[in-house]
């Protein structure tokens, strides 16, 4: 990627050209220490597709304690859930793809028959994850439930708070996953979450009830649906790219067998996980106009972010003139170009067509090599038409 590129898109594709040295991390989950211990959660991240009816969520985790022990996360669903292994190359490929179109033991809960108010749907041992799915219709029972698992060791009061209010809001459905953590920070494999939702769901004020409210963490989202999303605050909006059936595939195959052509949106937060304290929902998604896809393709070209660059010299006059006179070179580079070189009518057209679609096209190098001749021959243009007005008089 070449340095205009990275001075234009600034912190987004800083962060996306870092996500390879980070990933897999984690998605936002309550997390409950096990044993006294601080517990840190740098950063979150999540692949979520929603097509209106259906969802995947691919999760991972990274976890640093102080000291080893173990965690018990947990989320909330809308539906009962298909679990099973992810793969940590999808995060690589929805990165990729921004980048392109734009990168022991495990300690088991209690073995409960099916009881009034609880109900173990599902528990399942995937590599270091001992996963348990959790229908809960009485918080009380459930209170008795989990408070087993924990056999005393601490208090169940914040797991008691977040599942009264979800249950509340119509969430019956609970994944608990226990993990070892330990002081080196611990990459695990991604788990991805099925199940049905009439609207897309990702779980952030779960984090308020846990033990990473404090933790400073990034947040980032990858999201695909079959339109533009609405993304409320506090997340940034970073990009919005239409991605095929092809390219939703290199991700996941049962993603691209939700969708024909869809939208992957990439958005992100930085800051402490207490703040973040509204779940992520959207409803419904709408498809950009003509006019719009084409203005964000016009923006997104090289020739228009080199023109912005400009645009921040004018905060003084030195800068302002600088800046004046490289813009005035690369279009007295370009009209040289075209008058200069070719000696037919014909090939002055020929030329012209390619210099246009050299402005129109978002190869970087292409572009660069291109102004810089530009530049220089706008240079020499305008000295030899200065020379030729100073001899005239």
């Amino acid at each position: 990627m070449s340095a205009l590129k990275i001075l234009n898109m600034k912190r987004f594709l800083i962060l996306l050209l870092l996500l390879p040295l980070i990933l897999p991390v984690s998605a936002d989950r309550g997390l409950l220490v096990v044993n006294p211990t601080k517990v840190h959660e740098s950063a979150q991240n999540a692949i979520i597709a929603w097509n209106g009816s259906y969802e995947i969520l691919i999760l991972s985790t990274k976890l640093e304690g102080m000291n080893a022990t173990r965690v018990l996360e947990f989320i909330p669903l809308p539906s009962k859930p298909e679990v099973e292994k992810g793969d940590a190359k999808a995060f690589y490929a929805v990165t990729w793809l921004i980048n392109k179109k734009y990168r022991g033991k495990v300690l088991g809960f209690p073995a409960l028959a099916k009881r009034e108010g609880v109900e173990i749907v599902l528990q399942k041992q995937i590599g270091v994850h001992n996963i348990t799915v959790v229908k809960v219709d009485d918080v009380d029972e459930f209170r008795s439930w989990i408070g087993k698992f924990l056999n005393g060791s601490r208090s169940i009061g914040s797991i008691e708070k977040a599942v009264r209010y979800y249950t509340s809001n119509g969430f019956r459905y609970f994944v608990f996953d226990v993990v070892d953590v330990n002081p080196k920070r611990r990459d695990v494999e991604p788990i991805v979450y099925k199940f049905k939702s009439p609207f897309l769901f990702y779980p952030m004020k779960i984090a308020a009830y846990s033990d990473v409210g404090e933790s400073y963490s990034r947040i980032n989202l990858f999201i695909i649906t079959r339109g533009e999303p609405n993304i409320p605050k506090p997340f940034w909006v970073g990009a919005i790219v239409e991605v095929n059936k092809k390219e939703l595939a290199e991700i996941n195959g049962s993603i691209a067998e939700m969708f024909d052509n869809a939208y992957l949106t990439y958005a992100t937060y930085s800051g402490y996980l207490k703040y973040a304290d509204e779940d992520l929902v959207v409803t419904e998604t709408h498809i950009p106009s003509l006019s719009v896809k084409i203005a964000r393709y016009l923006s997104s070209l090289p020739a228009v972010k080199f023109l912005r660059i400009f645009s921040q010299a004018y905060t003084d006059i030195f800068g302002g003139i600088f800046a004046t006179m490289l813009i005035s070179a690369f279009f007295a580079g370009i009209a040289g170009i075209v008058y200069y070189i070719p000696a037919k009518v014909r090939a002055k057209a020929v030329v012209a067509t390619i210099i246009a679609m050299i402005l129109l096209t978002k190869n970087d190098l292409l572009f660069i090599l291109f102004a810089s001749v530009s530049i220089l021959f706008g240079f020499a243009v305008m000295i030899y038409t200065l020379e030729r007005f100073i001899g005239s008089r």
